[in-house]
C-alpha cells in the first residue's frame, strides 16, 4: 500500500514539472501546435481519399449487401479478397525440374526416334526440336521465379495502380496469363504435335505412347500446384530460399545436390538480384548467398556434433563404412593402369583394317619429288591375331619381338603389299626431262644432290576416331640402322640404275640392302591419334631388303611409253604363312604390326589424359570433403551460429520492408562481425565450454537419477518393514 502511495505522488510530480516546463518554454508550446495542424491536415486527406470509396458504394448499393457475389477473378485477384497465403513454388519448382529432365532423356521416345541421348552425343547431332523444347522450358521456369518473387516486394508502387491494378495484384494476373499460356502450349504440343490427331483413326487410338503420358500427367501436376498457389495466394513476406530455413538431413541433402549442380545456384542468385528491388550490389548479394549458405551448412554440422557423447569411441561400424573410401582410392590409382593392360575384361583387339602405301623419289636441295609407287592393296589383314610366341618365332626366323611385347598387346598381326602399284607410271615431260637431268649431273659429279626415297604409310584401324595413323620415314636416312651419322642418300649404283630403268626400261633391278624395318609398334598417343614407332635394336635386326625394278610393258623401251610400273620386292627372310604351300599374290613389303587393344571404358582417352583430369579431380573432391579449409575456421567450426543466421534474414527482412538503409547496414554488420574471430567466438560460443557444460549436466542427471533411485530402494524397504 504504501508503495502503490509512492508511485502516484511521483506521477503527480512528474506531471506538475511537465505542466511548469510547458508554461516556462513557449516552444514546445509551438511544436504542440504544429503537431495538431498536421494531425487535421491527414485527417481532412483521408476523408478525401474515402470520398472515391463512397461514391462507388453510391452507385452500387449491392455491395454492402449479403447478396452480391463477387466474381470469378475478383475472388482470386483483387486486394479485397486478400488471402495470407501459402508458399508453393519450391513443390513448383521441384516439378518443373524434373519436366526439363523428362525431356531432356526421354524426348526421343515420345516422338518415336531411335536415336537417344546416347546418340546424340556420339553423333554431335542434337535434334532442333529438342532444342525448342529445352529452350522453352527454362524460359517457363525463369517466369515463373520472376513471378514468385514480386511477392517479396511487401507494398506496391503507387504509379503501378492504373487501370486494372487498382483492384487487381500484378503478381496474380501474371501468375493466372502464365498458367493459361503454358496450358495452350502444352496442349497444342501433346496434342496436335506428339500424338498428331488429324492423321489418327478411330482404330488408332487404341494405342498410345506411355512416355507421352508420363510427361503430360507431369504436367498436370504442374497445373494443380499452379491453381492451388492461385487459390490460397501468395505470401507477402516471402521466404527465398526455403530449405536454408529447415534444419533436417533432407533439407541438408537437398541442398548440397542443390549446390553441387553446375550454373543452377548461379543462375538463381542472379534472378534474384536482377528481378528485386535492392541496395546490394551484385558483388555483395553474392557475399551474403554464400554467407548464409556456409552458415546453414554449419548449423546442421554443429548439430551432429553435438549430439555426441563427449569421449564416446568410434564404431568399428562407422571405420568399415570409411574404409570403403581406402578402397576406392586404391581403384583410382591402379583402374587406370588395369584398363590400359591386358587385365582390362573390355578391351578388344584394334587391327589395321585398310592402309596405303606410298614411295617417292626426292632431290632434297632442289625439291624434286616423283612419285614411284603407290598401292593400298594389302594381303593377309583376315588372317587371324597372331598370339602363340612359337608360330611368331617361326615366321620370322627369329626373336624380332619379344615374348613380353607379345603379352602385354593385343597380338600380332601380319600382312604383305603387292610389289607393283595400283596404276602405271605416270610423269609428265618437264618432271622426267628435270629427273634426268639431275641424275645425269650428279653421276658426272657436276652438282652433289642428294637423293633418297620418301616412304609414307597410312594406317586406318577399326576403332579410329578422327585421324588416320601416319607413318614416315626416308631411305637411306635412318638413324635407328645407320646412326646419326650414316649414310644420308642413295649412292651411286642405286642412282645409275634408276637413270637406266627411267631411259631404257632396264630390268636387272638393283638391291636396296635394309631398306626398311618390318616389325612395328602402334599405340594410342591422345583420344583421336594413334602413333607408330619401329621395332629395332641390337638384339632385334628387323631391318629387310627389298629388291628395286621397273617393269615395262612388252616391246617398249621407254617407260613412258605403253604400260609400265616400279616394283619394290621382298627381299627379307621373313614368311607370310608358317606353311610355305599357301600362295598368295604379294610380293611386296611385309609387316608384323603390334597392335594395341581399344576398351569402351576408356573412350579413347589416353592413360595421361585420364590421370590429369578425371583422377585429379576425383583426388581433389575428396580431399574438400574430408578436409576442411583451415582459413574458414571461423565460418565452419561455430557451435551455434543463430545469432548471424538470424542477421541474414534480418537483411532479406529489410528489402522486404523497402527500408533499404537498413538492409545495407545490417550486411555491413554482419561483415564487420565476420572479419573479427574474437567477436564470432563471442557470439556463437565456444566448444569447450558447451561440452564442459554438457558434461556437468550429464552428471547431475545421473547423479539425480543415482539419488531417485536410492530414494525408491529405501521406500521400498520400509514398505516391507511395515
Amino acid at each position: 500500500m504504501v508503495e502503490e502511495i509512492v508511485q502516484e505522488s511521483e506521477i503527480q510530480r512528474s506531471r506538475s514539472k511537465s505542466e511548469i516546463g510547458r508554461v516556462e518554454n513557449p516552444e514546445i508550446v509551438r511544436i504542440e501546435l504544429e503537431s495538431q495542424l498536421q494531425g487535421k491536415l491527414q485527417l481532412e486527406k483521408s476523408s478525401l481519399e474515402e470520398e472515391p470509396e463512397k461514391r462507388k458504394i453510391a452507385a452500387n448499393p449491392e455491395i454492402l449487401s449479403d447478396k452480391y457475389q463477387p466474381g470469378f477473378f475478383e475472388k482470386i485477384m483483387s486486394y479485397e479478397y486478400a488471402r495470407p497465403g501459402i508458399d508453393l513454388y519450391l513443390a513448383i519448382a521441384f516439378v518443373q525440374v524434373i519436366l526439363f529432365l523428362y525431356m531432356l532423356f526421354f524426348f526421343n521416345f515420345m516422338t518415336g526416334e531411335s536415336q537417344n541421348i546416347e546418340g546424340y552425343l556420339k553423333y554431335n547431332q542434337v535434334p532442333a526440336q529438342l532444342v525448342l523444347a529445352l529452350v522453352f522450358q527454362m524460359l517457363f521456369m525463369m517466369i515463373e521465379r520472376y513471378i514468385e518473387l514480386r511477392g517479396d516486394q511487401k507494398y506496391i508502387k503507387n504509379q503501378e495502380k492504373v487501370i486494372y491494378k487498382n483492384k487487381y495484384k500484378t503478381q496474380f494476373v501474371q501468375k493466372y496469363i502464365l498458367q493459361v499460356v503454358i496450358l495452350i502450349l502444352v496442349f497444342f504440343f501433346v496434342y496436335c504435335y506428339l500424338l498428331k490427331l488429324w492423321n489418327r483413326t478411330i482404330e488408332d487410338f487404341s494405342d498410345y505412347n506411355t512416355s507421352i503420358v508420363l510427361y503430360f500427367m507431369l504436367f498436370c501436376a504442374y497445373f494443380y500446384l499452379s491453381a492451388l498457389q492461385l487459390r490460397y495466394g501468395y505470401r507477402e513476406l516471402k521466404v527465398r530460399n526455403q530449405f536454408l530455413y529447415v534444419y533436417n538431413s533432407l533439407s541438408y541433402y537437398f541442398a548440397l545436390i542443390f549446390y553441387s549442380i553446375p550454373f543452377l545456384y548461379d543462375l538463381k542468385v542472379l534472378m534474384d538480384w536482377t528481378c528485386l528491388y535492392t541496395s546490394l550490389d551484385i558483388f555483395q548479394w553474392f557475399t551474403l548467398e554464400d554467407i548464409h549458405r556456409q552458415l546453414y551448412f554449419t548449423k546442421i554440422s554443429s548439430q551432429k556434433v553435438m549430439k555426441r557423447q563427449l569421449g564416446l569411441q568410434i564404431s568399428k561400424i562407422t571405420k568399415f563404412i570409411f574404409f570403403f573410401f581406402v578402397i576406392f582410392i586404391l581403384i583410382c590409382i591402379f583402374g587406370p593402369l588395369i584398363l590400359f593392360s591386358a587385365l582390362n575384361p573390355a578391351a578388344q583387339d584394334n587391327p589395321i583394317v585398310s592402309g596405303t602405301f606410298t614411295i617417292n623419289l626426292v632431290n632434297v636441295d632442289t625439291n624434286l619429288n616423283v612419285q614411284f609407287y603407290e598401292s593400298s592393296q594389302l594381303f593377309g589383314l583376315d588372317l587371324p591375331i597372331l598370339k602363340d610366341y612359337s608360330e611368331i618365332k617361326i615366321l620370322t626366323k627369329q626373336e624380332k619381338i619379344t615374348k613380353q611385347q607379345i603379352d602385354n598387346s593385343g597380338g600380332i598381326q601380319r600382312f604383305q603389299l603387292s610389289d607393283f602399284s595400283n596404276s602405271k607410271w605416270q610423269v609428265s615431260l618437264p618432271l622426267y626431262t628435270q629427273l634426268i637431268r639431275e641424275l645425269d649431273q650428279t653421276l658426272s659429279l657436276q652438282e652433289d644432290y642428294t637423293f633418297m626415297f620418301n616412304v609414307t604409310f597410312i594406317f586406318r584401324r577399326r576403332f579410329q576416331f578422327l585421324f588416320p595413323t601416319v607413318y614416315k620415314f626416308s631411305y637411306p636416312y635412318n638413324p635407328l640402322i645407320n646412326g646419326n651419322n650414316g649414310t644420308t642418300k642413295l649412292g651411286r649404283d642405286q642412282l645409275r640404275y634408276i637413270k637406266q630403268a627411267a631411259l631404257n626400261c632396264n630390268d636387272t633391278g638393283i638391291m636396296l640392302p635394309n631398306f626398311y624395318i618390318e616389325a612395328l609398334r602402334i599405340y594410342q598417343s591422345s583420344a583421336t591419334n594413334y602413333n607408330t614407332t619401329p621395332i629395332y635394336g641390337k638384339d632385334l635386326k628387323t631391318a629387310q631388303d627389298v629388291f628395286l625394278n621397273i617393269n615395262c610393258s612388252y616391246g617398249n623401251e621407254n617407260p613412258l611409253q605403253g604400260v609400265s610400273n616400279w616394283e619394290f620386292q621382298y627381299a627379307g627372310n621373313s614368311n607370310l604363312f608358317s606353311n610355305s604351300s599357301n600362295i598368295t599374290l604379294a610380293n611386296g613389303l611385309l609387316y608384323f604390326v603390334v597392335c594395341d587393344k581399344f576398351s569402351v571404358l576408356t573412350n579413347g582417352l589416353s592413360v595421361i589424359t585420364i590421370y590429369t583430369t578425371i583422377i585429379l579431380l576425383i583426388a581433389k573432391c575428396i580431399r574438400s570433403t574430408f578436409s576442411s579449409q583451415v582459413f574458414m575456421l571461423e565460418l565452419t567450426q561455430m557451435v551455434q551460429p543463430d545469432d548471424l543466421l538470424s542477421i541474414c534474414q534480418a537483411v532479406s527482412v529489410a528489402r522486404q520492408l523497402e527500408n533499404y538503409k537498413k538492409e545495407n547496414l545490417l550486411y555491413f554488420e554482419l561483415i564487420d562481425i565476420l572479419r573479427s574471430p574474437e567477436l564470432v567466438k563471442a557470439m556463437t560460443g565456444a566448444w569447450s565450454e558447451k561440452f564442459e557444460s554438457q558434461y556437468i549436466k550429464q552428471k547431475e542427471v545421473k547423479e539425480e537419477q543415482l539419488q531417485n533411485q536410492e530414494q525408491l530402494k529405501e521406500e521400498s524397504k520400509k514398505l516391507k518393514l511395515d
